[in-house]
């Protein structure tokens, strides 16, 4: 057998299919990257949904197609070649014209303004652009997706 990730006829560890990215192994050697995933119990349709999930919570710089996530902050982002672009939307050169300005009550419904908002959980927006890639799909998303369970916090006496 021939690794087609390094070229080489010895195995080592870690040499992928180039098709499929499946492990490159005796499981797979002389079948088609479909047999193989069935062999081993994962499913083509399995595989692109979290391959189009993982896509869908990256974003990449218009510019220098430098990729990334968003962990914290505001929505305006602006990449190391000075680009910006709106993490929401990712709407191109934006400035703070492009968020709502009105003031937000907590928790309740935004009726002011269609514009997105500058501050906002990413890691909401990132779970809801998840469960509509499921959903087109007609697939159930994973468990770990959605609301958490919040843990009560504990009040740190002050000394």
């Amino acid at each position: 057998m021939i690794c087609l990730s390094s070229g080489r006829t010895t195995m080592p560890k870690g040499c992928w299919c180039r098709l499929c990215e499946l492990p490159w192994n005796d499981d797979h050697f002389g079948q088609t990257c479909d047999e193989a995933a069935l062999k081993i119990g994962v499913q083509k349709k399995q595989r692109d949904l979290e391959r189009m999930a993982s896509e869908a919570v990256m974003r990449k710089c218009h510019r220098c197609n430098l990729v990334f996530t968003k962990d914290e902050g505001c929505n305006k982002i602006t990449c190391r070649c000075r680009a910006t672009q709106c993490y929401i939307c990712r709407a191109k050169d934006i400035d703070y014209t492009h968020f709502c300005g009105h003031p937000q009550i907590p928790l309740a419904p935004r009726t002011c303004c269609q514009k997105c908002l500058l501050w906002e959980n990413p890691k909401t927006v990132d779970e809801n652009a998840i469960v509509q890639v499921y959903q087109k799909a007609g697939e159930e998303p994973p468990k770990d997706i959605g609301p958490q369970k919040k843990r009560p916090r504990m009040a740190i006496p002050h000394q």
